[in-house]
């Protein structure tokens, strides 16, 4: 059978949490050729339903499934869940896509960009792709084309990014002070250290120590042509977590090695954005 008619059993570990919704929604969205499919979420969502493609699919207990068989798992229940099963669906022969930040240092997992290093997909050694923090994604399809044209030296970039990236609890919780705010009542942050609702909260993940916290540290990881190779120019980045269910705002501002012209700069990435299939 060639590649263009294989199909592929896919499990989607955290299927019931923000993303995985959204990870299922593009996989249906895309006519990505399944064969089976296994929905994968801790022991409180377990024996739940999600429709998929009009078929009802029962939510299986993560802890008790056996991986063998599967040829693609896509990984989206945070990092200690990932870095305690994703080693073991490698290990059964699965293709491992994770999501989180569990192995984006690690040397031996590739950091893979689709529109910037696809190549890097090749060379999996422990079976484990991982992919940049979202901000850095979007960035780097805009600025390797011009880090391969001119070279960049430094890049100072500041985020803004809702809170769907911390998950459903996040949303729930922005969802919820809202609500009481409008209604003049008190509230309660549970999720956040402080409100979120109608604020901008300085802090995105977890602190590092010397006053970094985690989406800071990741915006900066990864080298614009390559970020597979964690290399990267000088950096400075500010993140802020934003009171908004789904969006990502960034402002860059990068210092190239040579001159170069706004037009020139501007075909440089339209021209990238055409051969990747996506959108600079």
């Amino acid at each position: 059978m060639s590649n263009a008619d294989r199909r592929f059993h896919v499990a989607v570990v955290g299927a019931t949490g923000a993303v995985g919704e959204t990870m299922l929604s593009i996989l249906a969205e895309r006519d990505f050729p399944i064969a089976s499919l296994s929905l994968l979420a801790s022991s409180r969502s377990a024996g739940g339903e999600i429709d998929y493609r009009g078929e009802k699919i029962k939510v299986q207990d993560l802890a008790d499934f056996d991986p063998k068989g599967v040829d693609i798992a896509l990984f989206s229940a945070g990092g200690s869940v990932s870095k305690e099963y994703g080693p073991k669906f490698a290990a059964a022969g699965a293709v491992v896509i994770d999501n989180s930040s569990a192995f984006r240092y690690d040397d031996d997992v590739p950091l893979v960009v689709s529109e910037v290093n696809p190549d890097a997909l090749k060379h999996r050694p422990r079976g484990i792709i991982a992919n940049p923090n979202c901000s850095t994604m979007q960035m780097l399809v805009a600025l390797a084309p011009l880090h391969r044209q001119y070279g960049i030296t430094r890049i100072n970039v500041a985020t803004y990014q809702s809170v769907s990236g911390g998950g459903r609890s996040a949303l729930e919780e922005l969802g919820k002070q809202t609500g009481q705010l409008l209604s003049f009542q008190q509230i309660d942050p549970q999720r956040f250290p402080v409100q979120i609702a109608f604020n901008l909260i300085p802090h995105i993940d977890d602190f590092l120590g010397k006053r970094l916290h985690q989406g800071r540290d990741e915006a900066g990881l990864g080298n614009q042509e390559d970020p597979g190779r964690r290399q990267h120019p000088g950096e400075s980045h500010r993140g802020a977590r934003a009171g908004v269910l789904r969006s990502l705002r960034s402002g860059h501002h990068r210092n190239p090695r040579q001159g170069h012209r706004g037009g020139r700069a501007r075909a440089a990435v339209a021209f990238a954005g055409r051969g990747s299939g996506g959108q600079a």
